[in-house]
């Protein structure tokens, strides 16, 4: 009896015990209304920010929508409707160190494609950052492996209709900050515009 028990247990433990992001859908959906409407907003989006997916998969399956040709497989991730406000305080908050802050989107950006919604609204806002400190994002990037480098900025510049067809005049003065960066940076760029059919 006690080894049947032991083996209807095990299951159950296993799939209890898996982290699953979605389980922050509720505390994200609090510490959002928090940050706007509360006089102590700050504690509330630092709160946020630290609960927000840390990774594209997390992000993805937080905030994604995911099509099908087959209209009973297309289902939405639970904070698709709220993707936008979310994404947008994200990338308003200013009480988060820069660097911590960096690391975060860096990372989110890592293992990325282009896709409609919410990964365009996280991707322009990653954009205007990189563009404010695009030295401090090389110094990021410098700490990562050679494929997570290219996989950036694939996410970076991958678009349906491209935003860049050679790398922006924003970024080009960094050839000389960090070369190997940069040639993976136009690698990206070069897998970004082949995938789109440019």
């Amino acid at each position: 009896m006690i080894k049947h028990l032991i083996i209807l247990i095990f299951p159950f433990s296993f799939l209890f015990g898996q982290t699953n992001p979605i389980s922050n859908v509720d505390t994200l959906t609090n510490l959002y209304k928090k940050s706007i409407i509360s006089k102590d907003s700050i504690i509330y989006q630092t709160k946020f920010f630290h609960t927000f997916p840390a990774t594209f998969k997390d992000f993805n399956d937080t905030y994604g929508y995911f099509d099908n040709q087959d209209p009973h497989l297309t289902y939405a991730g639970a904070l698709y409707p709220d993707s936008y406000k979310h994404i947008e305080l994200l990338f308003r908050l200013t009480n988060i160190p820069e660097r911590e802050y960096y690391n975060k989107i860096i990372n989110i950006a890592i293992g990325g494609h282009w896709e409609a919604d919410a990964i365009n609204y996280f991707q322009n806002g990653l954009r205007n950052k990189v563009f404010e400190n695009p030295r401090l994002t090389f110094d990021f990037l410098k700490m990562k492996s050679d494929r997570d480098i290219l996989s950036f900025w694939f996410f970076f510049y991958s678009s349906i209709h491209l935003v860049y067809d050679k790398i922006p005049n924003k970024l080009t003065a960094l050839k000389t900050y960090d070369n190997k960066i940069y040639g993976l940076m136009q690698k990206g760029l070069d897998k970004a515009l082949k995938e789109s059919g440019h």
